[in-house]
């Protein structure tokens, strides 16, 4: 899958995952991707930070990690999305969903 990212590849080992990733400070978390970070400039078409079905991305390059490099990274990520999972919303009702509609036309 890292392959085909479109991106330039590079082998990494897990310190320099950790220096990356710990430099973002602005994940983003959708609930429907359970391991899953995202982190995307504010034109939303250059990926900052991306961290998605075994794809490691950092400013548009890949990291390929070795197999005890990727488990440790992968340890690291569950830890901070178990923050998210935490932090879950309770889904909104259909009522709050068209309230916040129309209060949005109203601005």
């Amino acid at each position: 899958m890292t392959k085909n990212s479109g991106c330039e590849i590079g082998k990494a080992t897990y310190e320099q995952f950790k220096f990356r990733f710990e430099r973002i400070t602005e994940w983003e978390y959708k609930h429907e991707f359970e391991d899953s970070l995202f982190c995307y400039k504010s034109n939303y078409s250059y990926r900052k930070g991306y961290i998605h079905a075994s794809q490691i991305i950092f400013d548009e390059k890949a990291m390929l990690l070795g197999r005890i490099d990727y488990f440790r990274a992968k340890l690291l990520i569950k830890k901070t999305t178990k923050q998210f999972h935490q932090e879950k919303v309770k889904p909104k009702t259909w009522e709050q969903i068209e309230a916040e509609e129309i209060i949005d036309k109203l601005k």
